[in-house]
């Protein structure tokens, strides 16, 4: 878990409810991503503007990527070994090889951007464009936008979360308090829900077809 406040990354044993490790000095940790087939941790340190990538087992800092301004989310394209890190004030997407850190490119988004996911079953990115209130579709290999969804209702979307199978994405809007539900074959908002105020990060749980809205609100 990212700890932004004190910039550390916290490694916590879910089964014995205790912190294993603290990992120091990522700059304003903000978003956490592990790979399990990679063993290793990627975090984006908000305070230096990069993505910080950790081994997973040992806790050390494997490379240092530069992203573009306040690097928030993060998804991983397991086809290219990329991760996609989202530069939320910058308005783009910094895509990174997940092995050497290396940058292997930038995709502008021609606004200010929220979460991005990564769509196994079309092979495709999705990022929240927040500062247009549309959802982008990207192709992970031309590194280019190849659709944009409308989200009527919507007021600065930023948490994004899928559900493949279903074709189904889910958008948090933290200017109204709102939850779209999206199908992505029709390209069309076919639910909405009131949640938290101030929603952000969303979790899915395919198994239990739950899912979760942190509310920045408390």
């Amino acid at each position: 878990m990212a700890h932004l406040g004190t910039s550390e990354v916290i490694e916590v044993d879910v089964h014995a409810g205790r912190v294993v490790r603290v990992i120091p000095n990522v700059s304003q940790a903000h978003g956490v991503l592990t790979v399990p087939a990679l063993h290793r941790v990627y975090a984006t340190a908000t305070g230096s503007n990069a993505m910080v990538a950790l081994d997973e087992d040992s806790g050390q800092v494997i490379s240092q990527s530069l992203t573009g301004e306040y690097p928030d989310g993060l998804a991983y394209d397991p086809r290219r070994n990329t991760v996609w890190t989202t530069n939320e004030r910058g308005g783009s997407e910094t895509v990174i090889d997940a092995t050497s850190g290396v940058v292997r490119g930038t995709v502008a988004l021609g606004g200010q951007v929220g979460n991005v996911a990564y769509d196994p079953a079309s092979d495709q990115m999705l990022v929240a464009v927040q500062g247009r209130n549309e959802l982008a579709v990207l192709d992970p290999s031309k590194l280019a936008v190849t659709r944009r969804i409308a989200l009527p209702g919507c007021d600065h979307d930023h948490g994004l979360a899928l559900d493949p199978a279903q074709r189904l994405a889910f958008v948090a809007c933290d200017g109204n308090a709102v939850l779209l539900t999206v199908d992505l074959n029709a390209g069309t908002v076919t639910g909405t829900a009131p949640v938290g105020q101030e929603p952000d990060v969303l979790a899915y749980d395919p198994d239990a077809q739950r899912l979760y809205v942190a509310a920045e609100s408390g």
